[in-house]
């Protein structure tokens, strides 16, 4: 039985969601990160997912090593190392699903 009734949960994912300003992704061998394109952000049942475009930056190919979630102060929120091989002619469309519930 969960502690939490249905709707308080549905207002934290939504405060959640909200409370991610920008996405961003870094490229191996570099000393930056470039911001994600987000195509769209919803909830589904218990799931957060948000659609991303990472542009091909370098124009050549490369490695896509880290992502990383920013509120509105910059302040980095979640962070997960990558490893996606990209060649010269790629963008990459990201799909990134969270589950928050109750646990």
């Amino acid at each position: 039985m969960a502690l939490y009734n249905k709707d308080f949960i549905d207002q934290r994912r939504e405060e959640f969601m909200a409370y991610v300003a920008k996405i961003e992704y870094e490229v191996a061998g570099q000393e930056e990160w470039y911001e994600a394109a987000e195509q769209s952000r919803a909830i589904d049942g218990n799931v957060i997912t948000y659609t991303l475009l990472l542009a091909n930056v370098q124009q050549s190919s490369h490695r896509i090593t880290g992502l990383r979630f920013l509120d509105k102060d910059q302040n980095v929120i979640a962070q997960r190392s990558l490893s996606i091989e990209v060649n010269s002619a790629q963008t990459v469309l990201l799909v990134i699903n969270i589950d928050y519930e109750e646990v």
